[in-house]
């Protein structure tokens, strides 16, 4: 049902109590943007008086044609993929993983089709597992990375073919699984942002594993980068917004 504006405006006149504010920020990070694959995460994080949200999408385009691609232009054996997606989580969730956690990735796979959420990633790809899918939904949104290196006969050659230096975007407050030291593990990076109210103060956490670091710094809003630079080593650029639109970045 439509309404015109003065029907809206005379119902928040009459009982203004039942209007609540919902707030909506869209962002769009690349993931990947070469000459193979141009992959962008795709966030919305909603603000609402009944409580916050957050969802993520993946969307991957030939960037020769701008042509959108899905899974099958991607990967060469969804069976092999499916083996690979299930011990990839364990490997990175272990014990936390619910008992039909296996069952729902094998749904995604052959149900879920063009409607699941994963991006393209320079070490492989990355599914975003939907809340209570595959943990409890407290745990939010997990993402699991199937590494490209060790499974290089699941996928096609634009996925395998990664320029030796590119960056990644870390969303803030969720796990970004990356094998730091490229010994074929995933190393897990999360960056927390703690903003205290009317931004008097904020502080960023970053951790690795079991190492953690502290950044505190007065400040609006934050962001981060991952560089890998082609002799291999990486660097986490942390880029803090201040008053007048002032910013630091800290290099980690």
């Amino acid at each position: 049902m439509l309404f015109r504006s003065e029907e809206v405006n005379e119902a928040y006149n009459a009982s203004p109590n039942n209007f609540r504010t919902i707030t909506q920020v869209t962002t769009m990070r690349p993931h990947r943007a070469d000459s193979s694959l141009l992959s962008i995460l795709v966030t919305v994080q909603g603000v609402r008086a009944w409580g916050d949200s957050l969802s993520m999408n993946g969307i991957t385009f030939d960037p020769a044609t701008g042509e959108r691609l899905f899974l099958t232009d991607l990967v060469k054996d969804m069976d092999g993929l499916e083996k690979a997606l299930k011990e990839a989580a364990q490997e990175q969730y272990g014990d936390l993983l619910s008992e039909t956690a296996g069952e729902e990735i094998g749904h995604l796979l052959q149900y879920g089709g063009r409607n699941a959420s994963w991006t393209a990633d320079p070490q492989g790809l990355t599914f975003y597992m939907s809340p209570g899918t595959i943990a409890p939904a407290d745990r939010g949104i997990l993402p699991v990375l199937v590494f490209s290196g060790g499974h290089e006969d699941l996928f096609s050659a634009r996925v395998l073919n990664v320029p030796k230096a590119y960056a990644v975007f870390p969303v803030i407050g969720t796990s970004l699984y990356y094998d730091l030291d490229e010994d074929g593990k995933a190393d897990r990076i999360l960056l927390s942002h703690d903003l205290t109210r009317y931004a008097l103060k904020g502080k960023m956490t970053v951790s690795v594993n079991d190492s953690a670091a502290d950044d505190s710094i007065l400040h609006n809003s934050a962001d981060a980068v991952l560089l890998h630079t082609a002799d291999g080593r990486n660097y986490l650029y942390t880029e803090f917004t201040q008053a007048e639109d002032d910013r630091k970045i800290h290099v980690y």
